[in-house]
Formats: C-alpha cells, structure tokens, sequence
C-alpha cells in the first residue's frame, strides 16, 4: 500500500511574489521568468491566491525525502525584516490536519527571479499500519 502525502507550499513573507516549480503550483505557469509575474503572486486570498485544488499532479511516498523547487519572482527582501520561506506538509486533504514543517529558506539579498531549492524529508502520514 502507497502513503500519498498532499504537498502545498507557503510563503511566510509579506505580499510575496513567488512561482512554485516542483510540485507544480496551482494555475498556469505564464511568464514566470518576467518579473512580477501575475501568476506568481499567489498569497491573497489564501491558499494559493484562491485557486481551486485540482487532481494531485505527483505522488510522494511518506518517509521519502522531496525537494521543493520555486522561485523569487519579485525581491522584496529587507535586511530589517529578511523573511523566510516555509514549506508545510499536509498528510491528508483535512482541514483540521496543522501539517509539519521540516525547517524555513531564509530569504537573501538575492535579485527577482532567483531559483531555491528547498529539501524537505516527506512525512509518514498518521496511521496504525504502514507498509
């Protein structure tokens, strides 16, 4: 029996601009190399710029490890409030589920359209048998 892991990547920085590679965010993926890309201002209304959830476009096995791809569409970095990135894992569709976040990307000085590579170890969803 598979473990399925529901991915969903947050930004914990003010009116952030960012584009989500892998896994793939929700929505079109037009101009993401221009920046202020409208698609890649997905924070308000949240998630994800209020986008409907479509079929999960990958599967993760729990207890694997994952790397999450995105990109720094608009540089909004100030050294008084440098900000991070936070990838949150969710083990199933549930609201209720907080998810778990292995650790934060600092945001850098770094200009717009920056690539980061977040790795992040894929939990076992919570469940007596696993296989």
């Amino acid at each position: 029996m598979k473990v399925f892991v529901c991915l969903a990547a947050l930004v914990a920085v003010s009116f952030a601009h960012m584009c989500q590679f892998a896994p793939q965010q929700r929505g079109s993926m037009v101009n993401t190399n221009q920046v202020a890309a409208d698609d890649c201002a997905l924070v308000q209304p949240g998630p994800c710029g209020g986008r409907s959830a479509s079929q999960p476009a990958i599967v993760v096995v729990g207890g694997s490890n994952f790397t999450v791809v995105f990109q720094k569409n608009l540089d909004h970095w100030t050294a008084a409030s440098p900000g991070n990135f936070t990838v949150t894992f969710y083990a199933t569709p549930d609201a209720s589920d907080t998810g778990k976040v292995p650790g934060p990307t600092p945001a850098t000085q770094s200009p717009s359209l920056t690539i980061y590579a977040a790795p992040a170890p894929i939990p076992h969803p919570p469940t007596k048998h696993r296989i």
